[in-house]
């Protein structure tokens, strides 16, 4: 469980370094606490989560989804509030993207690779 908390606080930190260097408005601590928010979300879950037989364990993994689900829907705004707030003719966060720069099949290949990597390091898919 700590290793959940550490990426998403690293992640939170990560991208409330990127909205004060966009100039966001205000409120940045809610972008961190949704990051947070977020692992305690999953946290819950996994603590919850019954240790049931195979047929039941498909029941509650589609449940344990629509509950992270929903708790996204009640956290998104601590995240997208800020952004929303910029100004019009401010289309984007940053100042580059990825995705221009090297197009979206090179970003759709590093997508993959990490992916593939994933599954085989790690042995189990996403």
């Amino acid at each position: 469980m700590v290793d959940i908390f550490l990426v998403f606080s690293l992640s939170g930190f990560l991208h409330l370094l990127s909205a004060a260097y966009a100039g966001v408005p205000d409120n940045l601590g809610a972008i961190f606490l949704f990051f947070v928010g977020n692992a305690t979300a999953i946290t819950v879950e996994e603590v919850c989560r019954p240790r049931a037989g195979r047929n039941s364990q498909m029941i509650w993994s589609f449940l344990a989804f629509l509950c992270e689900l929903m708790w996204f829907y009640v956290s998104a705004p601590w995240f997208a509030y800020t952004a929303l707030r910029l100004p019009v003719e401010k289309n984007a966060m940053m100042p580059f993207s990825f995705v221009e720069e090297f197009g979206s099949r090179a970003m759709t290949g590093v997508v993959v690779s990490g992916w593939t990597l994933w599954t085989v390091v790690s042995g189990e898919t996403i």
